[in-house]
């Protein structure tokens, strides 16, 4: 069983990005992935920069399991040290499966420039072991979560600031 879980993860990751790239459920219209790599991203080279695109790629990043890029997507901010860059790891780490159902725009008129809010539905499987954390799952239920993704510019870059449960 050990050998094919590989196979089957990078199966199901297959099928998911599948999914992902070609769904009208994710923004209500086909968003295209930026073919840049995840340091590209934002820079002022690539053009006028989509926020929006920005949070998919970050949430992709957590579905594929590349969280080491997940969380470099991240504000200085928000992982200021090794500490918390462990905390983020471990608790992306815990998605078992994690496929986006939409990225909306949230409070945008209410924010500065420098700052955007998405309202992001996400249906999520946790690994068990997560159930043992010092907030189950930690605070992600099986099934259908809601949170809004925080993005602001640090320097030229738009980054990931934050997650939370309400806007």
């Amino acid at each position: 069983m050990k050998k094919l879980f590989p196979i089957i993860v990078i199966g199901i990751l297959g099928v998911g990005a599948m999914w992902f790239v070609k769904s009208d459920a994710i923004l209500h219209k086909t968003v295209p992935l930026p073919s840049a790599t995840s340091q590209e991203v934002g820079s002022p080279t690539v053009g006028p920069v989509n926020t929006q695109e920005i949070v998919a790629t970050f949430l992709q990043h957590i579905a594929q399991k590349r969280i080491a890029e997940a969380v470099l997507m991240m504000t200085k901010n928000a992982v200021p040290d090794d500490t918390a860059k462990q905390a983020w790891e471990m608790q992306f780490n815990a998605f078992k499966k994690l496929t986006v159902q939409s990225i909306e725009p949230s409070m945008q008129s209410e924010l500065k420039d420098a700052q955007k809010t998405y309202r992001v539905m996400m249906d999520i499987e946790m690994n068990e072991d997560s159930a043992d954390e010092v907030i189950p799952y930690f605070g992600y239920v099986n099934g259908i979560n809601v949170r809004w993704i925080i993005i602001e510019k640090e320097g030229a870059e738009w980054k990931i600031a934050g997650i939370s449960t309400g806007p």
